[in-house]
């Protein structure tokens, strides 16, 4: 039994196939499309793919879907970037953001530790009256352990600021 392929037997086929890939790359390349936004009597609005009802205010906007921030050379050669450099850049984008809280919370923690020390001082340096050398003493005791307090949570935020530091700092 033999088989007898002509061209107009195989030409369809090559011609569907040919135009799906077309289709699919131009879908590639044109990265973008439109949706509606409707708007009620009462202001509320609601985002579609489809277009308003009647009686409601709707305007029609279009977008394109840009490049990824890292740009061609940041993608694979299937065009999706690569696990390893994924895991790297939202790491580093994690880091930055704990940076940014460590550092305001250092900053926040010296401010409460100068205004709450500053407080305990005053209080030391106004004792007076009777039994004034006791509760000096007293308060002088706590004010050793609140700065010790202070000394540590600050060294501690601050070694944790330096190794994100340098975990950053190989990442880039």
């Amino acid at each position: 039994m033999t088989i007898q392929v002509t061209w107009a037997r195989v030409w369809p086929i090559i011609s569907l196939v040919m135009s799906m890939a077309a289709v699919s790359l131009t879908q590639a390349a044109d990265s973008s499309g439109s949706y509606h936004i409707c708007t009620d009597s009462k202001g509320r609005k609601l985002f579609s793919q489809t277009p308003c009802p009647k009686g409601q205010e709707s305007a029609l906007r279009e977008y394109k879907i840009q490049e990824p921030a890292g740009g061609a050379a940041a993608q694979s050669m299937n065009g999706s970037m690569s696990y390893e450099a994924l895991r790297d850049s939202n790491r580093k984008y994690e880091l930055q953001r704990l940076l940014k809280k460590n550092r305001a919370a250092l900053k926040k923690l010296e401010q409460n530790k100068d205004s709450k020390l500053r407080a305990m001082r005053e209080n030391l340096l106004s004792t007076a009256g009777p039994n004034a050398r006791n509760r000096a003493s007293s308060l002088y005791e706590q004010l050793k352990q609140a700065q010790k307090k202070y000394v540590e949570q600050v060294v501690q935020l601050k070694k944790t600021i330096h190794s994100q530091e340098q975990e950053l700092q190989k990442l880039q």
